[in-house]
C-alpha cells in the first residue's frame, strides 16, 4: 500500500518516500520478494534522512 504524504509516495513497507507514485509502487513490489534495485533506492528518501531533515 502507497501512501502520499505531502508532495512524496511513501513505501509503507520500508518508509522510503518517493516523489512518483510509480517508484513507491515499485519499491513496494521489491520489498514484497525480497529484491534490492540500488538505481530505485537512488530515487528515494530514506526515513533516516528524513528525520535528520526536521
Amino acid at each position: 500500500m502507497v501512501e502520499q504524504k505531502d508532495n512524496h509516495f511513501v513505501c509503507n513497507l520500508c518508509k522510503y518516500k518517493y516523489p512518483a507514485k510509480e517508484h513507491a509502487e515499485t519499491c513496494e513490489d521489491n520489498c514484497r520478494s525480497g529484491t534490492f534495485d540500488p538505481e530505485l533506492e537512488s530515487w528515494g528518501i530514506p526515513p533516516e534522512q528524513e528525520q535528520a531533515l526536521n
